[in-house]
């Protein structure tokens, strides 16, 4: 496909998302760059709705119509059988609002100290808000486990702590080409990328 005009603009605040992103999310026809290309310092988003769902559209439509921008936007977290879920939506939050991913995992990991049941899963669900305001939601999941101590230094957020099935290392043992393979983010972004490329096919067509 031939270039267009479009730019895909990535609703974040979080550095480590933007590089993951657009890594995963590779459109030779159009650019993935973060907001802060396009405004002056940061926005944020009050996150007060009950799923991901709803923070992620919460986020995709915090900023204003532009004719030939694609928004996208996540919200993600990981839910932990022996937490009923939690932390789900309040990952980010779990340890505070300033804290670093090494204090989520450890409270995490103290948390479920001696816990039977270790099932987890990383969910995270992305929110595409389209130049005609059509907005449309795509999840992508991994299920795993959660490990006994942290392990691996790459990745980020919780990726330490938790092991995906079928695999007996953490993502943050893995090499960062290997967790793109498999994460959560890159099974919703699979759907990202049909659907923008859907909209391109549709648009050059009319």
């Amino acid at each position: 496909m031939a270039p267009t005009p479009y730019t895909v603009v990535l609703f974040t605040n979080n550095q480590h998302k933007v590089e993951e992103i657009q890594t995963m999310l590779s459109l030779p026809e159009i650019p993935v760059v973060p907001y802060r290309q396009l405004f002056k310092g940061p926005i944020d988003v009050v996150e007060d709705g009950e799923t991901f769902e709803e923070n992620a559209i919460l986020k995709v439509n915090a900023l204003p119509n532009r004719p030939h921008v694609i928004y996208l936007a996540e919200d993600s977290g990981i839910e932990v059988a022996h937490l009923n879920g939690g932390p789900g939506i309040y990952s980010a939050r779990y340890a505070g609002k300033h804290a670093t991913g090494h204090d989520m995992c450890h409270k995490l990991l103290r948390e479920c100290y001696g816990a039977g049941n270790r099932d987890a899963q990383y969910r995270a669900v992305m929110a595409l808000r389209f130049p005609n305001g059509t907005v449309e939601t795509h999840t992508g999941i991994v299920r795993g486990a959660l490990a006994h101590e942290m392990a691996g230094s790459n990745g980020f957020g919780y990726d330490p702590v938790f092991i995906p099935e079928d695999n007996d290392i953490t993502f943050g043992e893995m090499a960062p080409e290997v967790k793109h393979s498999k994460s959560h983010r890159y099974h919703a972004l699979t759907k990202v990328k049909q659907s923008i490329t859907n909209f391109l096919n549709t648009t050059i067509e009319n």
